[in-house]
């Protein structure tokens, strides 16, 4: 039963129907090629707005196998935000990141941050979203100008909450400064 599973699975998969073939590997209990295949399906099924079915994907896989790939934890995490389960996205986000930083900061880690950033903000803990951010963009190599506007823009939001906005300008000038520099080259604002 379990070879002819298997053989379904390869034959859809060869055909482009990835979603049944992750079906029948979970069936099979192939988790190795299960946990590549969702690998490769998790952000079209968030964006189709099938974060429940992914969650159940997620689920009838062991979870070790999911947490030894940041990727997959984050894309778990990604989809448990989507139903709301917060409390289990702020935990995965957070193991996910911690596995991340044992190695130099890459975009994998991007939507990490930003999914976290997400959550604590919902929870109105905006200092730690600022510090999260201002301690990864300092961490982080040159990134994707739309990733960085996207880090720089959850620190936006978070100032826009903070009680104390006093240094906004400062943050606002020396954010300026060192975006100009990373990305134009310069040490100077432009008028």
């Amino acid at each position: 039963w379990r070879e002819r599973t298997l053989s379904a699975e390869r034959a859809l998969r060869e055909r482009g129907f990835d979603d049944p073939a992750l079906v029948q590997f979970l069936a099979a209990r192939g988790h190795q090629t299960a946990l590549e295949l969702l690998a490769g399906l998790a952000a079209p099924l968030l964006r189709q707005g099938r974060a429940a079915t992914l969650l159940g994907y997620f689920e009838s896989l062991p979870i070790e196998a999911v947490r030894a790939r940041p990727a997959l934890l984050i894309a778990m995490a990604d989809a448990q935000q989507a139903v709301g389960r917060w409390d289990d996205a702020h935990a995965h986000y957070a193991m996910a990141l911690e596995r991340c930083h044992q190695t130099p900061p890459t975009e994998e880690e991007c939507p990490g941050v930003m999914g976290l950033a997400k959550v604590l903000q919902m929870r109105g803990r905006h200092d730690d979203v600022l510090d999260m951010v201002e301690r990864f963009l300092d961490r982080a190599g040159p990134l994707p100008l739309d990733l960085h506007v996207r880090l720089l823009q959850r620190k936006a939001g978070a100032l826009e909450h903070t009680a104390d906005i006093s240094h906004v300008g400062k943050r606002r000038d020396a954010w300026t400064d060192a975006a100009e520099r990373r990305f134009f080259g310069c040490g100077e604002r432009h008028a």
